[in-house]
């Protein structure tokens, strides 16, 4: 029997593609609050919340479990029962491939490091799964305000994401239509006017594609009353000045097409990063890698372990991009944890399968059948696979090709001494000098050397985790303050960010607890960046207002009681063993 729920829309629970009927206004609140955190408990006050707002009755609890109790009738009369009672709360149990908003994310990130074409099939499939505004027949203004923004901007991220990779692809002339209707419909949106810009000056238009700007411009100042952003007046010039580098030219391919293939020798890796103070061990990895044991069948696995924010992810893509003559048959990149915790290993074979080609209707149901599949492909072939953030030993193992002709680079925040083989170097903060330097890219010479006390002070209260701090910046929207302002702004909230962190648990003993969204989990950096957001308040706003309608700040899901069911970056990691399914792709 196959169960589905739909929350990308209106409420929706389909079993062998009938409906079942969800008639009662109470138990659809209670689902949709369940299912925006799946296999996740969520709290009795939660719910409440959801139910009532910020004055549930007296007899809440009672009440609450009368419509738990009903929903689960309901949802057994049409057979199945998924709803579980769980401290401090319930919980539902979803399977991979059951939720379409779990679908979504999957395809999504599948898309990230894909090249253009898969990666526009990828998002032209997540985008068809909305069948209008999110849980719109859900009587919660309470889970609106919190989930249904978040919801919204999860959309128009993905909308943006495909509309790029078609430009890329050289579609400029097919996107004008849509385009204009999505800048018509939200005219201070600034990322959908800039492409309708490059689309126009790409299709020979350029005198549209300057009043495309002037239009824009002109909303955003009367509206705003502030100049637009930088990609839209780099733009501007760019056209005035007939730049070469914004008209189209065909990506280089790098990936070679056999009958019945998406992708072969995929090059899936992110961008390549400016490494400091990790040069010797770049090379030294990169060396272990190079080589292998031929006829030992069993392929290299190196782990990167460390505090999270330390480094592990920058220093492993660099490796990656620096191996590209030893894998001439592809270099893999998975995410293997995201805001809501460890990604199921279903899932992570499922995208890596997908771009070695295999399509999504071939996939096994399995982790079993999809490890079995990925060694087969991988069979006889130089690839390299970089699984980043991985969060135990048993997540990783369904991932470990077949031979020796491949080899694996782990990022863990865990040594993974359990994985066979496997060698584990240990990556620390980096010292005092090195952090400058990191804040340099960042910040720029002039400004590290107009204070340097203040930038030494901001290293010291990020415990030598400095790419956190140019995380965070760059996420709040480079504001031209000085490192003493932002150094301030840390420190003032260091105490009240330690007491909010003191109630959490976290992965190991030996790991802080503060997780600040954007810098890893569990650095020493969380107490000195949980304030820079809000030192850039005002630009952040404005920031917030030229994104357009239904668009939330990144972390705005997660105040209030709610914020379990909109944001995850707050919640605890566990051990893939003892996780239900997460997120996954379609089977």
């Amino acid at each position: 029997m196959g169960v589905r729920y739909g929350v990308l829309g209106p409420l929706e629970v389909t079993i062998d593609t009938e409906p079942a009927a969800l008639p009662a206004a109470k138990q659809r609140i209670v689902l949709a609050a369940l299912l925006l955190s799946a296999n996740r408990p969520v709290s009795v006050e939660e719910l409440a919340e959801r139910l009532w707002g910020e004055e549930p009755p007296a007899s809440a609890k009672a009440t609450l479990q009368g419509y738990v109790l009903r929903l689960r009738r309901t949802l057994t009369a049409a057979g199945v029962d998924p709803v579980r009672t769980r401290p401090p709360g319930y919980l539902i149990e979803v399977e991979p491939g059951q939720l379409d908003l779990d679908v979504f994310k999957a395809l999504v990130a599948e898309a990230e490091s894909a090249p253009a074409s898969v990666a526009a099939e990828r998002l032209r499939e997540a985008l068809d799964l909305w069948r209008g505004p999110a849980l719109s027949d859900v009587p919660s203004p309470s889970l609106h305000a919190v989930a249904g923004r978040w919801l919204a901007e999860l959309r128009i991220n993905a909308l943006e994401r495909r509309i790029d990779a078609d430009l890329r692809l050289g579609r400029h002339a097919d996107l004008l239509g849509e385009l204009a209707g999505l800048v018509a419909d939200s005219p201070l949106h600034e990322p959908f006017r800039a492409q309708l810009m490059l689309a126009l000056h790409r299709s020979g238009r350029s005198a549209d594609a300057l009043e495309t700007y002037r239009d824009g411009r002109a909303a955003i100042v009367a509206e705003l009353g502030i100049e637009p952003g930088e990609r839209l007046r780099e733009l501007e010039r760019g056209v005035l000045a007939g730049d070469p580098a914004l008209d189209w030219r065909p990506e280089a391919p790098d990936t070679a097409e056999v009958p019945g293939s998406t992708v072969l020798r995929p090059q899936a890796l992110p961008p390549d990063v400016q490494l400091v103070g990790r040069a010797s061990l770049a090379d030294e990895l990169t060396r272990r890698l190079a080589s292998s044991s031929p006829h030992s069948g069993i392929p290299v696995v190196q782990v990167i372990a460390g505090m999270s924010g330390v480094g592990k992810s920058a220093l492993a893509v660099h490796v990656g991009h620096q191996l590209r003559p030893h894998f001439p048959d592809g270099r893999l990149h998975a995410t293997l944890s995201d805001a809501t915790g460890p990604i199921h290993p279903a899932e992570v074979l499922g995208r890596l399968l997908r771009l070695l080609g295999v399509l999504g209707t071939h996939l096994p149901d399995s982790v079993e059948g999809r490890s079995t599949l990925l060694r087969d492909r991988l069979a006889g072939r130089r690839v390299l696979l970089v699984l980043d953030d991985a969060v135990d030993e048993a997540q990783v193992r369904p991932l470990i090709p077949g031979d020796e002709c491949s080899a694996v680079l782990v990022t863990s925040r865990n040594r993974l001494t359990g994985l066979a083989g496997a060698r584990t170097v240990d990556l620390t903060v980096l010292d005092a000098s090195d952090s400058l330097r990191l804040l340099e890219t960042v910040l720029g010479t002039a400004r590290i050397a107009a204070e340097p006390d203040a930038a030494a002070d901001l290293v010291r209260q990020c415990g030598g985790a400095a790419a956190g701090v140019a995380r965070r910046r760059r996420a709040a929207g480079g504001a031209d303050q000085s490192s003493a302002e932002l150094a301030g702004g840390a420190a003032g909230r260091r105490a009240a960010t330690a007491g909010r962190a003191g109630g959490r648990r976290h992965a190991g003993p030996s790991q802080p607890r503060d997780r600040v969204p954007g810098v890893g989990r569990g650095t020493a950096a969380g107490p000195a960046v949980a304030g820079l957001a809000r030192q850039h308040r005002v630009l952040a706003a404005a920031g917030r207002r030229r994104a357009g309608p239904a668009v939330a700040p990144r972390g705005a899901a997660r105040r209030g009681p709610g914020r379990r069911a909109a944001a995850g970056a707050d919640r605890r990691r566990r051990p893939v063993s003892d996780a239900r399914p997460g997120p996954h792709l379609r089977p």
